[in-house]
């Protein structure tokens, strides 16, 4: 069930296009991921909303000789995207699985990237589920979350404030996957043995180093929260001694990230004009604004919930039912908004699919 079937455009979930490893993505064939499904007796129909649509193809995704997902390079129109919306003038671009960092070449700038989702579905998804009546043993996963939808093919009844947190779930779910919520990822290497060597896995699985406790650094988890993990690259980021050629800032303004350096206030602004069905040029004149209050501001960037900080490594998750919603409002509203601004940028070069 694929909501949206056009790739460029900013509501288009990438990792729901499921294939076989060969197949190219210009044209839909739903008959792959139906016989996926039949193949472990279940029916793509069965997963009618966001969020289990999103965990049964993520679940069966990992099976092997089921379905497969470009969520890295492969995934050919949101790779597209973020390497044609306008890179500055003297720069060019190319993929390199093991060589990310940034290199000054023959004169012009040469950004060697890697890619990945800023913020993960599953990482809040899994914290919610002691506060919306899962009842799963400790601790919670997105499989134990799926295996309970499956018994009854229903999700807990909620109401009051536990059903606002559930409403912004399942627009996260939608939102999760598009084209906002993907970024360009610096490449860090590290050697201390810890789990992870590189940035992109330390942020989500192991340990970034958060601050110096006496002559030793104090790890703490980033979680695939993004807030913190574009914190963490601000605090450490390499400079041009160190054989980067660009600055954190340039970054930011490179991967169009200000929405992450701007209180909650202007990324609504921003997206209540990208809304209004302007042309592309006039959601890119509106994001004018961002960048101006990210450089007043001297791109800090602002947390999803009160107190969400670096120098708090115990509270990465969320605490409560408050600080989820108030992550969930905060980034639905981002990735939306920078969905609509790279699908601007991208239409405005006279790409395929334009604005929507």
């Amino acid at each position: 069930m694929i909501e949206n079937k056009k790739p460029f455009t900013w509501d288009y979930d990438y990792k729901e296009r499921y294939r076989f490893a060969d197949d190219r993505l210009e044209e839909l064939d739903e008959a792959p991921v139906r016989a996926a499904f039949e193949a472990v007796g279940k029916s793509e129909d069965d997963y009618g909303d966001a969020i289990s649509r999103l965990l049964a193809y993520k679940a069966l995704s990992r099976k092997e000789g089921l379905l497969r997902t470009g969520e890295h390079e492969c995934a050919y129109p949101s790779r597209d995207v973020l390497l044609k919306v306008g890179l500055p003038e003297g720069w060019e671009a190319r993929l390199g699985e093991n060589e990310y960092g940034d290199k000054l070449a023959n004169g012009s700038r040469v950004l060697s990237i890697g890619y990945d989702a800023m913020n993960s579905f599953a990482t809040t998804f899994n914290f919610s589920q002691r506060y919306l009546g899962f009842g799963i043993q400790y601790p919670p996963s997105a499989k134990k979350g799926l295996e309970y939808y499956e018994k009854t093919m229903r999700w807990p009844d909620q109401e009051g404030r536990a059903q606002e947190a559930w409403d912004r779930l399942e627009r996260f779910a939608r939102l999760a996957h598009t084209i906002g919520n993907f970024t360009y990822i610096p490449y860090m290497r590290f050697d201390d043995g810890g789990c992870g060597t590189n940035f992109n896995t330390r942020r989500g699985t192991g340990y970034l180093p958060a601050r110096v406790e006496g002559d030793k650094l104090a790890y703490g988890p980033m979680l695939d929260y993004w807030d913190l993990s574009l914190e963490w690259l601000k605090k450490h980021w390499f400079g041009v001694d160190d054989g980067c050629a660009i600055s954190f800032e340039e970054y930011v303004e490179l991967a169009r990230l200000e929405l992450y350096c701007v209180k909650d206030e202007v990324a609504e602004t921003f997206l209540e004009e990208a809304r209004k069905g302007a042309s592309p040029q006039g959601v890119i004149d509106a994001y004018d604004a961002v960048r101006a209050h990210a450089e007043e501001g001297g791109h800090s960037v602002t947390p999803f919930w009160e107190g969400h900080a670096l120098d708090r490594p115990g509270f990465s998750k969320p605490q409560s039912l408050d600080q989820i919603i108030s992550f969930l409002d905060a980034v639905t509203v981002r990735i939306e908004a920078r969905g609509r601004l790279l699908i601007a940028l991208y239409g405005a070069k006279g790409k395929e699919g334009s604005w929507n």
